[in-house]
């Protein structure tokens, strides 16, 4: 049998319910009639939605499934097949067991399989769907060239201003391979946070990567700022420099997404729990004085190949170095003569 692949639609049709089964006064029975239970209308509703194939274990075994959903350390490493074997147990278990569905439900079961499916879902879920950028520049021909080729988007908003003024749980800092943060952008960030993020920067680059963050490396720090809790550096220059007929701008917003997507924090949570919304400035229009339209053509790139997964391996190596020139220019040639 092919398997219904589930989709962030389905994932987030189920989660839906999380917030009304944590009631703690929750009573998911009307009345009985005989010996037959009435359900609350949500309760049906769930079970309906969790009872489509997308979500069936068709060859669950009952009595392993039985222990899997009592075992809450085993709930909590679940993955995606083991919460569909779960969900089938709870979902088919009334059949068996007149109350059945009140039972996982009142003593947390379904709650617990939904949270860890809250988690889970990240791992499968495109970037797109559960990431908003927001594109921010003071520079209104920065903020116009990402429109043209950006404003389709759904998970794009552009702020013509300043960074700070924007909602978001993180900011980019487009900074050096050595964590200076005192010119450009990166001076309006220290003055903005304080010098310690600089410091936090630094020696994370010192103890971390061995003492040079790389074009196309990034990483994230702590702010302890109440309305913009991270930074994310992510170099576009090894030192300060002019950035023509390079494809800097493609590397680091390459990395800042990617960092989103795979990376983790100290304490292993995924970085893409935390941050849902992230503010970018104009990548290398600064010092690096990249034009606005170069900029937002290497930002474009970087964000369909990540935020799409829209990436396809070049078939051979003058193939690589036509896109890579394509990335700054209108024309390309072979770069070895």
């Amino acid at each position: 049998m092919n398997e219904t692949p589930i989709t962030y639609e389905k994932i987030k049709a189920l989660l839906a319910f999380l917030p009304g089964f944590s009631r703690p006064d929750r009573v998911y029975i009307q009345a009985w009639q005989g010996m037959q239970p009435i359900y609350e209308k949500d309760v049906i509703d769930f079970f309906t939605l969790a009872g489509e194939s997308c979500w069936m274990d068709f060859h669950y075994q009952p009595e392993a499934a039985g222990h899997m959903v009592h075992d809450d350390d085993f709930i909590a490493q679940a993955d995606l097949p083991a919460i569909k074997t779960m969900l089938t147990f709870c979902v088919r278990g009334e059949r068996f067991s007149d109350g059945f569905w009140a039972s996982m439900l009142t003593h947390g079961r379904v709650q617990a399989i939904l949270r860890r499916l809250d988690r889970v879902h990240l791992l499968i879920t495109p970037l797109s769907e559960t990431l908003h950028l927001i594109l921010a520049d003071v520079q209104p021909h920065v903020v116009q060239a990402w429109q043209q080729l950006l404003a389709d988007k759904p998970y794009v908003t552009f702020h013509q201003g300043s960074i700070f003024d924007v909602t978001c749980d993180a900011l980019v800092s487009p900074a050096n391979s050595f964590g200076f943060m005192d010119g450009g952008i990166d001076m309006a960030i220290s003055r903005f946070f304080g010098w310690h993020v600089q410091e936090r920067v630094q020696t994370l680059i010192r103890e971390t990567y061995h003492g040079e963050l790389l074009v196309g490396q990034a990483d994230i720090v702590p702010t302890d700022h109440a309305s913009i809790p991270y930074v994310i550096t992510a170099p576009t220059m090894r030192v300060p420099m002019i950035l023509t007929e390079t494809v800097n701008v493609y590397l680091a917003t390459r990395a800042v997404l990617l960092l989103i997507r795979h990376g983790r924090f100290p304490d292993n949570t995924r970085i893409r729990q935390t941050i849902r919304r992230v503010a970018v400035p104009g990548m290398g229009t600064g010092v690096g004085k990249v034009p606005p339209a170069i900029c937002a053509r290497q930002m474009r790139q970087a964000i369909l190949e990540v935020m799409e997964e829209q990436t396809q391996f070049p078939q051979t190596w003058a193939e690589a170095q036509q896109r890579h020139q394509l990335l700054y220019g209108d024309t390309h040639r072979d770069l070895q003569h």
